[in-house]
Formats: structure tokens, C-alpha cells, sequence
């Protein structure tokens, strides 16, 4: 454990390739070789991205909405 005069230092991690490994390895687990559980891997990667695009538009679309009621 840190002590009280020692400086916390953070790492700032990217969660795409991290969650393209981890798909890749589940994948793997399920059977899928190794070129197929990457693809699937960056498959599940990409699906999140968009996802998260999707409902940062569909909140801002709902929020203009709610302003001109």
C-alpha cells in the first residue's frame, strides 16, 4: 500500500484492444481458432463502438425533444 507522502500515478488505458483481447480469448475458449476469435474479437469491439455512438445520438435527439416541449 502507498504511503501518505508517496504520489498516486495513473495509467490511462484504451478499452477497445483490451476488449478486443478479451473477445478473442473467449472465443478461442468456445472452440473459434486463433485468426477467427481475433476477427470475432474486433467484430464485438467494433459492435460496442458503434453502440456507444448510437446512444450518445439517441440522448442528445431525446434531451432537443424535451427543450422544445
Amino acid at each position: 500500500m502507498a504511503e501518505k507522502d508517496e504520489k498516486r500515478s495513473w495509467v490511462m488505458v484504451n478499452r477497445a484492444p483490451l476488449l478486443t483481447l478479451w473477445a478473442a480469448v473467449v472465443a478461442e475458449v468456445l472452440g473459434f481458432e486463433h485468426d477467427e476469435a481475433l476477427t470475432l474479437g474486433r467484430a464485438v469491439e467494433g459492435l460496442n463502438a458503434y453502440s456507444k455512438v448510437f446512444r450518445e445520438r439517441t440522448r442528445k435527439y431525446i434531451t432537443c425533444i424535451d427543450e422544445k416541449r
